[in-house]
């Protein structure tokens, strides 16, 4: 059954749904439910490399089997997300990230930085730039996801609202925590003009 919001902790597990093409699919089939010659046909790669692909996602439990259909009197399965939004949370006991999990979150942080860069906003688009951004967010990641993981399943969330929930979380978790409050202000001393 499909969850609206699902809370993804296990590295291990963040891992596999950050490869390339595992991203496609997984963005593909946020629009739809749909099958492997489907998915093959629109991402043009070869069926037993996306059969590959389905596997880890099946087994990482980011897909499900929504149903079946017959193509040609050939029975297909039809494949759908286990969840709308996935907010990745890794729980790193010893802070040692994935290299993959790396340079996802270095890829956002450079998106971000040149965002707020070329809207004027920002001093620099740099590395030092995208270091910080990379902090803060997770530390502000790391201040909700508990908070996240104890919405009750019969609750649903559009990603919208998941989206809405998060950032009302991180405002609140702002306001009442000094610490968090003082190091958010510095960032933003830090980074923007």
């Amino acid at each position: 059954m499909k969850q609206e919001v699902k809370v993804v902790r296990n590295p291990e597990v963040i891992e596999i749904g950050l490869e390339e093409t595992r991203r496609k699919i997984l963005s593909l089939l946020a629009v739809s439910d749909m099958t492997v010659s489907q998915i093959v046909e629109i991402l043009g790669k070869d069926q037993s490399t996306i059969y590959r692909h389905i596997e880890k996602l099946l087994d990482a439990d980011y897909i499900y089997v929504v149903g079946e259909r017959k193509r040609a009197h050939i029975p297909e399965k039809i494949y759908g997300r286990t969840a709308s939004v996935f907010i990745l949370s890794p729980d790193l006991e010893d802070k040692k990230e994935s290299t993959i999990l790396y340079e996802f979150k270095k890829h956002q942080a450079e998106v971000l930085a040149k965002v707020f860069y070329g809207c004027g906003i920002g001093k620099s688009d740099g590395e030092d730039t995208q270091k910080a951004i990379i902090e803060i967010i997770d530390e502000m990641e790391a201040r909700i996801a508990p908070v996240l993981e104890k919405i009750p399943s019969e609750i649903s969330l559009s990603p919208q609202d998941a989206w809405r929930l998060k950032t009302m979380l991180i405002l609140y978790s702002i306001m009442h925590d000094r610490e968090l409050h003082d190091r958010v202000m510095q960032f933003f001393k830090d980074i923007f003009v």
